[in-house]
Parts: structure tokens; sequence; C-alpha cells
């Protein structure tokens, strides 16, 4: 007797390999779903960054209006109490001439 091989591929050789073809369509499609997710918060990102960036540069001049706020305060704090010095001086000194 002679054995004959034929070459035939069962139905489940042919399922599995559209399993496997189908798979890697899915992940296919996975990739590029997560590739455009990856892109949409790069650009989120530097938007955020640009944001704090404007934000930070106008915060440098708030701060530097509080400081001279704060020296004028000082300032004017520091004038009101020479004027109450000069005018006790000026008192006393009236009082001296009468």
């Amino acid at each position: 007797p002679t054995l004959v091989f034929c070459e035939s591929k069962s139905s489940s050789t042919r399922g599995a390999m559209a399993s496997k073809s189908s798979n890697a369509e899915n992940d296919a499609a996975k990739v590029a779903t997560l590739t455009e997710e990856v892109h949409t918060l790069r650009v989120k990102l530097k938007d955020l960054q640009r944001g704090q960036q404007e934000l930070t540069e106008q915060l440098v001049p708030i701060e530097r209006l509080k400081s001279q706020m704060r020296k004028e305060k000082k300032l004017k704090e520091e004038a009101e109490h020479q004027i109450e010095v000069l005018e006790m001086e000026k008192r006393k000194l009236n009082d001296e001439v009468n």
C-alpha cells in the first residue's frame, strides 16, 4: 500500500489563520488609536505649557507691583510718623514761646 499525503487545510487551521489576521488588525487599530491619543496629549501638554509661561510672564510684573506697593506703604508710614514727631516738636516750641 502506498501512502498519499494530501495538503488540505482543515477548517480549524483556516479559523486559526483568520483569527491571527483579525488579531493583527485589532492590534494595528489599537496602535493607531493609541498613537493618536499620544499626539493629542502632546498637543494639550504644549498648550498648557504655553499657558503656564504666559501666566508666569504676567506674574512677574504683578510681583514687582506688589513689592513697590509694600515699599510705598512703608515710606508712607515713615512719613506719617515723621509728621507726628514734627508736630509734637512744634507744639513743644509753641508752648516754650508762650
